[in-house]
């Protein structure tokens, strides 16, 4: 029993004589005049291409000398030798950090409009010297994810309305097109020029004194509309138009041309022509973003622009194939029915609606599918025709992040770091961009921000941050993760937690060792710590032993709990690639 309570007592004092000196050591460590530097909390802002952007992270003395003449240079990790297509706008001039010092660097870049829409892995390295002037060297890696955005104005035609309605192509016309600035910057001196002729085929005259209209500014956002009077030449080759956007932006004219094709009958499907043509005249949606692994319902208006009947219409819905790297062969599959469906007769001027249902494969990218239709139909006593349309079927993939796990310690002390934890996997079908975790609470933290850029796909990561509690009793925060998803939303996803905190830890109280290290008086006679009857009293079970010292017990758990915590934080620090040289 005795030799029992002395091996629990020695080994609780060598715990806590660690963590005191662990404690001390994370604060400075006895370099004599040399500094020793580290790189923490390393964050980069929104990185679009061809636009400037910012690195900024925190340099700590963790030495006993003082660092002095502080210089940064970035490199690429695969090609050492360049830095392309990043460079350094502007350094901070850093010439001392005393010991137990911190100092913020933000350090502004720029990266080319020819970067790749990908992660790039670059290597910050500081150079400092010591007060003798010798050099030493530290660096970090750094995960710098590229996009790509709309930083220059860009016009896109939203629609085309007529005047009449239903043209008369016999005679003039009135087209009204509206566009949109999809830009979020201003264009000036805004002109917008149409032009019948495309590809030596002139299908249309403007009747206006002028073809170009004048609108001055186009904010960014804003949509405008132009009218043009037009007439269609006879005969004609298509329905195809040009339009030119000329606008000022940053004191240079830039020009956007863009080609129309308006919804016009077909250039030969005259209303009384010897070839009726069947189009289809509208088709809708029952999503507007069809999700993949859904069902959709594909409403096509299939018209006959003739005065004449036609018969035996057959349309199909082309296969549209899946990319080579995914699972299955197309992405719309019919269902209840096959990809064709037949209409006996279509009479002349006639308009028929036909509901079909389309499953869009899981598997499928998130994406805009131009999808083939074919219309073959009879005419004129067996006269065959073929038609071939095209609808847009945009699908989108869902991105959805679990959080597997937020793991606490049971216990916390006032002033001592505690660990919280964090698991958490993308089992969505996108990537999810812009991703960072960040621990929310009225209390200090350490390495709280963790930015991963893109979390693709299947990919699972782990988050650890350290909570500092300055009082006792019940300590609340979240750990908050953010990410944009494949509709360019923000989403935030918070996952609180609750620390039960307590008051510094007191070593159990004993009674004293006599002389030689023997055993004391306790209540007047010889004993050890924490037992109540001397070596000649009776002998104790080992349930009253560890009921009479349960206090000592609890606390050397709660250290050793503790210390495998920190452990883990420590292998999460080094695998994260932060090194230091000396």
């Amino acid at each position: 029993m005795k030799k029992l309570t002395s091996l629990v007592l020695v080994v609780f004092l060598v715990f806590g004589l660690i963590t005191s000196v662990g404690a001390e050591e994370i604060e400075t460590i006895d370099t004599g005049l040399d500094p020793l530097l580290i790189i923490e909390n390393v964050e980069v802002n929104k990185v679009v291409a061809g636009t400037d952007f910012y690195i900024s992270f925190v340099i700590r003395n963790i030495g006993t000398g003082p660092a002095f003449n502080l210089n940064f240079n970035f490199e690429l990790e695969d090609d050492k030798n360049k830095l392309a297509p990043f460079s350094v706008v502007e350094a901070p001039e850093v010439k001392q950090v005393e010991s137990k010092a911190v100092q913020s660097v933000a350090i502004k870049m720029n990266v080319a409009d020819s970067a790749a829409n990908r992660d790039y892995k670059l290597k910050v390295n500081v150079d400092y010297k010591n007060a003798l002037q010798a050099t030493s060297t530290i660096y970090s890696k750094i995960t710098v994810p590229v996009t790509y955005g709309i930083t220059k104005p860009q016009f896109v035609v939203k629609t085309v309305q007529f005047e009449p309605k239903e043209p008369n192509l016999s005679q003039p016309f009135t087209a009204s097109v509206f566009f949109e600035n999809i830009s979020e910057s201003d264009a000036g001196n805004v002109s917008v020029a149409l032009d019948g002729k495309v590809n030596d085929d002139k299908n249309f005259s403007v009747v206006d004194l002028s073809n170009t209209k004048h609108l001055f500014d186009v904010k960014g956002k804003q949509t405008r509309m132009v009218s043009f009077q037009l007439e269609a030449e006879d005969p004609r080759d298509g329905n195809e138009v040009k339009l030119t956007f000329t606008y000022d932006y940053k004191g240079t004219q830039t020009k956007q041309e863009e080609i129309l094709n308006l919804p016009l009958p077909k250039a030969s499907a005259g209303t009384s022509g010897k070839t009726p043509w069947v189009i289809i005249s509208k088709y809708t949606l029952s999503d507007e973003q069809v999700l993949a692994g859904n069902t959709v319902i594909l409403k096509l208006f299939v018209e006959n622009t003739n005065v004449k009947d036609v018969h035996n219409a057959k349309v199909s819905i082309v296969d549209v194939q899946l990319e080579d790297n995914q699972k299955g062969d197309t992405v719309f599959s019919p269902v209840d029915s096959s990809n064709t469906f037949y209409i006996d007769k279509i009479p002349g001027k006639t308009t028929v609606v036909k509901d079909i249902a389309l499953y869009v494969d899981p598997n499928a990218q998130a994406k805009t599918y131009n999808v083939p239709v074919e219309i073959i139909y009879e005419y004129d006593n067996g006269q065959s025709n073929t038609v071939k349309e095209r609808v847009n079927v945009p699908v989108t993939q869902e991105g959805r992040l679990e959080v597997l796990s937020v793991d606490t310690p049971p216990m916390a002390f006032v002033g001592q770091p505690t660990p919280i934890s964090a698991e958490f996997v993308n089992v969505g079908k996108v990537a999810l961009t812009n991703f960072m975790v960040n621990m929310d609470g009225d209390f200090q933290k350490e390495n709280a921000v963790y930015y991963i850029g893109n979390l693709e796909t299947g990919m699972s990561d782990y988050y650890q941050a350290m909570a500092i509690p300055q009082a006792e009793g019940e300590l609340e925060g979240m750990v908050v993760f953010t990410y944009i998803d494949n509709n360019n939303k923000e989403v935030r996803v918070e996952k609180p937690f609750n620390l039960q905190v307590q008051g510094q830890p007191e070593p159990p109280m004993g009674g004293e060792m006599g002389p030689g290290g023997k055993p004391g008086i306790i209540d007047g006679r010889p004993g050890m710590p924490g037992s109540p009857m001397g070596p000649d009293g009776p002998q104790q079970s080992l349930a009253v032993k560890l009921k009479n010292n349960w206090k000592a017990i609890l606390l050397l758990i709660i250290v050793f709990i503790q210390a495998v915590f920190i452990w883990r934080l420590k292998r999460k620090v080094k695998a994260n690639g932060e090194f230091f040289d000396v």
